[in-house]
């Protein structure tokens, strides 16, 4: 077999790299996979390296099976003496059964899984006596589990708490938590990780003894690797450096698990004399795909700089649709998918989204068609745990009777009311041969209980009574708005400040929406528990089908022949908490390019004027305008409903294939009308940039006294030109602005080097 055959003057380059350090910038669909097996087999069969001197890592079992198996397809002699192929964590469980004495632990210690780890905070939390609502299981794990990935273990501690109470009160509840690990002998998931490092910096001894076995290492993803993986990948290999390191600085997309772009940008500097090789062609998608991409993430500042080509066919525009709300938009996604299927049957579809709550109008649709789908990367929205839990309040509200319902919500959120409490009601119930309901009324009248107990049953049977009293006057999208609020379920989850507890309000908001809706249709508050119900079967999951539902998170490493980015809006995607920051607003753009780069064949972008979000409130609906990262695209390469693309600045609305005809005639906002021959881009325009100013507004008037540059005001730059101040905010001694310039789009800049002058 010829290994060099078929592959491009870059991936041969990459391949045949001899020694000391080498980063690979892999572009998307280059090719990157094929790269690092036939390095793996070159170093083999030119034996630079013994096959047992040869690691790679990856972060997925499954992307570390795949290699594995390329590797001795075309090596299938090497058996178990081959090169080890594996995951980080699976590499680091290697390392630690050796050596495990050294630190104190067992060759056979426990690895705690993520079940494991909850009930062991939980554990915790209780024999600490920690004060009430301070720290939820979730949240004191999830902040242990950052100090540990930091790289500065004890010390960071304090740095991820809200305060010096807080921070005292995790110290408490780690020193636990890692007292009761040692005890048990175990190690959780990012012990894996901190201990090998540990081992590999104190024991001079083992980092030699693997500095002279991992005679080559490769890496991939490397743009995802956390501070932890980067300083093990250094002690692992040692000089002459021979680490070859494939990844793509636009794709990194994961630093709320703690990936550090900085890893990849700064390689030269970690690893002295690396040579530098970049794979820019693209073997995956159409040229106006690729081009509309690259258009999109060449706008961040924190890259390399690649230039994706490919001799594919350039293939379809991009098809941009906007809609009246995000249930148009899935009736349209759905019908488009109908269409596409019965035109290609053999072909994959994706429907990608920013946040998981997106998914329900997509589920629901594509039932109601009979479009077999399958949901990847979270539960059904009906099944979602923050869902159901609601749903089993209305539940109970409607039906007191219900025990089941009241089991789960009794405790949940924690409100301190014990198991040994719980079964002593249970059993009174069945001895008085009456609901839990009653039984817990009695019990909370029961002063022999003692203070606590007593007055957290006596709260609970309160709420819930007001909340009983409540839902026969009041919607029912309201009352569960009231019952997150009165139960403590919103505060849980805001408190727990993590991206996971924002999808979850996100859901709890959506759930809300779908009863607004439901309503609004003349349904009641019983069949919407109902549908609720029906809707959580998972008739429509399918492994084999065509349309797959997932987050755009989920989708990295996977391509389709056509593929819809759904929600492209300001506040959605980018995400509202990446606005007016720009390293989280350039996460967002990999994101988008992400996406976009899965489609092979069609690309197909959709955006709602008006869309029910958490941040709303959940008064109403609020006006969108459409994605940054829409504008970002070149106008010659989208068509919008089968003609070619205005620009979004000059006509955001579809005049052909779309349901809404009341948004065609007429749009009722704010007291006025409008159409689609006004122009509704300049309306959408002048609401931004008044959203802008109100958040500014008291710097704005403070500005104004001094004579200082402030939002609203069009500015002039020697570089940029003309544009328009969006936001300031202090930045200790200084002020960084926000400025939309008319030609080279949206620029941060500091205000005593800005060089602005006023127009």
């Amino acid at each position: 077999m010829d290994l060099l055959s078929g592959l491009n003057s870059a991936q041969r380059e990459a391949v045949l790299h001899g020694e000391g350090p080498v980063l690979v910038l892999a572009g998307a669909g280059s090719g990157k996979t094929r790269v690092i097996t036939c390095r793996i087999v070159h170093l083999v069969q030119s034996r630079t390296a013994f096959p047992e001197h040869i690691y790679a890592v990856t972060f997925t079992n499954k992307a570390a099976e795949e290699m594995k198996a390329r590797v001795q397809s075309v090596l299938p002699g090497e058996g178990r003496s081959g090169p080890w192929v594996s995951t980080f964590h699976s590499l680091c469980v290697r390392i630690l059964r050796l050596h495990a004495g050294l630190l104190g632990y067992t060759r056979d210690f426990t690895i705690f899984d993520t079940d494991d780890q909850m009930r062991l905070v939980k554990a915790c939390l209780k024999d600490l006596d920690m004060p009430e609502g301070l720290f939820t299981p979730r949240k004191a794990l999830s902040m242990i589990s950052l100090a540990k990935n930091s790289g500065e273990e004890r010390k960071t501690t304090q740095a991820y708490s809200g305060g010096r109470l807080e921070g005292e009160a995790l110290a408490r509840i780690r020193n636990e938590y890692e007292r009761r690990l040692r005890l048990s002998n175990a190690m959780d998931f990012d012990d894996l990780l901190c201990k090998s490092l540990e081992l590999l910096q104190e024991n001079e001894s083992v980092r030699l003894s693997y500095q002279n076995r991992v005679r080559q290492l490769l890496v991939d993803e490397y743009q995802d690797t956390n501070m932890l993986q980067h300083r093990l990948m250094q002690l692992l290999v040692g000089e002459p450096w021979n680490i070859c390191a494939v990844g793509d600085e636009d794709q990194s997309i994961y630093s709320f698990r703690g990936a550090r772009i900085g890893n990849i940008l700064s390689f030269e500097k970690d690893f002295p004399g690396a040579r530098i090789l970049k794979l820019e062609q693209n073997y995956r998608s159409t040229g106006h795909i690729l081009e509309a991409a690259s258009a999109v993430v060449s706008k961040n500042l924190q890259r390399r700089g690649k230039v994706l080509w490919t001799e594919n066919k350039p293939g379809e525009l991009l098809h941009c649709f906007s809609c009246s709300s995000g249930s148009e938009e899935a009736q349209r996604v759905a019908r488009k998918l109908t269409d596409l299927r019965a035109q290609h049957p053999r072909w994959s579809f994706a429907v990608l989204y920013r946040t998981n709550f997106q998914s329900r109008y997509f589920e629901e649709e594509l039932r109601r068609l009979r479009i077999p789908f399958r949901l990847v990367g979270a539960l059904s929205f009906y099944a979602r745990a923050e869902v159901k839990d609601l749903l089993a309040y209305l539940r109970f509200l409607r039906n007191p009777d219900d025990s089941l319902a009241l089991e789960r919500i009794i405790n949940t959120p924690s409100r301190g009311i014990g198991e040994q409490t719980i079964e002593k009601m249970k059993s009174h119930a069945n001895r008085e041969k009456q609901s839990f309901w009653l039984s817990l009324q009695a019990f909370a009248e029961d002063f022999e209980l003692g203070g606590r107990t007593h007055k957290r049953l006596k709260e609970f049977a309160g709420m819930m009574k007001g909340l009983r009293e409540e839902m026969e006057s009041i919607p029912l999208s309201l009352l569960i708005r009231r019952v997150a609020e009165c139960s403590g379920y919103r505060q849980m989850l805001q408190e727990e400040k993590t991206p996971e507890a924002q999808s979850r309000l996100g859901n709890i908001e959506e759930l809300a929406a779908a009863a607004q809706e439901w309503e609004a249709q003349g349904f009641s508050a019983a069949e919407f528990l109902d549908r609720a119900s029906l809707s959580s079967d998972t008739d429509s999951f399918d492994e084999r089908c065509q349309v797959t539902l997932m987050t755009l998170h989920a989708a990295k490493g996977l391509e389709f022949d056509a593929v819809f980015l759904a929600g492209m809006e300001e506040g959605l995607f980018p995400h509202m908490q990446s606005l007016n920051q720009t390293a989280m607003e350039e996460e967002e753009r990999r994101l988008c390019y992400v996406g976009m780069t899965r489609a092979r064949k069609q690309l197909f972008l959709s955006w709602a004027l008006y869309r029910r979000t958490f941040s709303s409130g959940g008064e109403g609906q609020e006006m969108n305008v459409p994605s940054r990262f829409l504008k970002e695209i070149p106008d010659h390469l989208v068509r919008r409903d089968g003609r070619p693309a205005a620009g979004f600045r000059e006509q955001p609305w579809d005049d052909g294939d779309s349901a809404s005809a009341p948004r065609r005639s007429a749009v009722p906002f704010a007291g006025k009308t409008y159409n689609s021959k006004a122009s509704v881009a300049q309306f959408l325009e002048g609401l931004a940039e008044k959203q802008a100013l109100h958040k500014a507004e008291s710097y704005s008037a403070h500005s104004a006294r001094d004579g200082n540059l402030a939002p609203g005001m069009r500015v002039r730059h020697p570089q940029f030109g003309t544009g328009r101040i969006v936001t300031a905010e202090k930045q200790g001694e200084d002020v960084k602005l926000t400025v939309q310039f008319d030609l080279y789009g949206r620029k941060k800049l500091l205000q005593s080097f800005s060089k602005l002058t006023r127009v």
